[in-house]
């Protein structure tokens, strides 16, 4: 206890409380009693943060469309019987809001799966229809309108200029565009290399960066003056584009070593798909699996919404 006590002794009121009660399910018992210990010795009494408090804390930080659904949830949790005592196990994991009681009460379990399964099909900042995305290396639950305003993006892009998140840039009032490697410290010397841009402008604002990650990113780097690109960008991209291969699912021009571009199709899994099938004594056929996947891209689904903004890659025939 006192190896604890003297651990949490720098910590300010607020964490010690938060410990002591609606995050205790996160630590251990040792660590919870000092926390308790503390904040007698500071003359704050924890008889004062009830469900009111808990419900506040539990819910905020999400989203104000999460907010209101978890508050919603909680209170049906008191009236039905859950209170301070009872310790919460709650966290955002994956885009998903996930919550536990200690306890086996089954009415209780019950609204919690109720709700949950409402919360994670809802738009965390609006509350709206959601699904479970990847956005940036990070997983969200977003309706679709906060999907594509959040992912990144670059519209609009012409000799004039290009549009980030509603916020449109001019061509004009760049001052600089610097093409960096995956470290952000390395200026490119390739078109291998490149996985960052650094845009920098002539006020003085904040910089920019964009990736290979945004969509648009290869007509971005396309569409650069002459005046901002270094000059072996030209000869580079006509050589990639001239690389890439047809896609027999999105029926794009954008597969390069197996992998589509556009639509993310892998070229190795039609063999891998084919093995399957025929160690079971069954026909293959390789036009099935394509009907297959392209009947996906057709689906109304957010992701799909995402691709048809993709203009780097022109649709062709065999």
């Amino acid at each position: 206890m006192e190896d604890y006590s003297n651990r949490l002794s720098g910590y300010d009121d607020r964490m010690l409380i938060l410990m002591a009660t609606v995050d205790r399910g996160r630590y251990h018992d040792f660590a919870i009693e000092a926390a308790k210990r503390l904040l007698a010795d500071r003359h704050i009494d924890l008889t004062q943060y009830n469900e009111d408090f808990y419900i506040s804390e539990i819910a905020s930080g999400y989203g104000a469309g999460w907010e209101k659904l978890i508050r919603i949830m909680l209170e049906e949790l008191r009236i039905n019987g859950w209170n301070c005592d009872i310790t919460v196990h709650y966290k955002e994991k994956y885009g998903q809001f996930e919550l536990s009681l200690e306890t086996d009460n089954y009415i209780l379990n019950e609204i919690i799966k109720k709700h949950l399964t409402i919360i994670n099909c809802s738009c965390m900042i609006c509350g709206e229809y959601g699904e479970t995305m990847e956005v940036a290396g990070w997983n969200y639950t977003l309706c679709e309108h906060h999907f594509i305003e959040k992912y990144p993006i670059i519209y609009y892009i012409d000799n004039k200029g290009f549009t980030i998140r509603k916020e449109q840039y001019s061509w004009e009032q760049i001052s600089e565009i610097s093409l960096l490697t995956a470290d952000y410290n390395t200026k490119s010397e390739n078109f291998q290399d490149i996985a960052i841009a650094e845009v920098f402008f002539f006020d003085q604002r904040e910089t920019i960066l964009l990736s290979g990650e945004w969509v648009n990113w290869f007509l971005f780097l396309k569409t650069i003056p002459s005046r901002l690109a270094p000059v072996w960008l030209t000869g580079e991209l006509e050589k990639f584009y001239k690389t890439l291969k047809y896609c027999p699912v999105c029926q794009f021009q954008s597969v390069q070593e197996e992998s589509c571009f556009y639509c993310g199709f892998w070229m190795p899994s039609i063999l891998m798909k084919k093995n399957r099938v025929e160690k079971k004594g069954e026909v293959f056929d390789e036009n099935e699996v394509f009907l297959k996947e392209q009947s996906y891209l057709k689906m109304p689904s957010f992701i799909n919404k995402l691709r048809s903004l993709e203009k780097s890659f022109v649709k062709t025939t065999l």
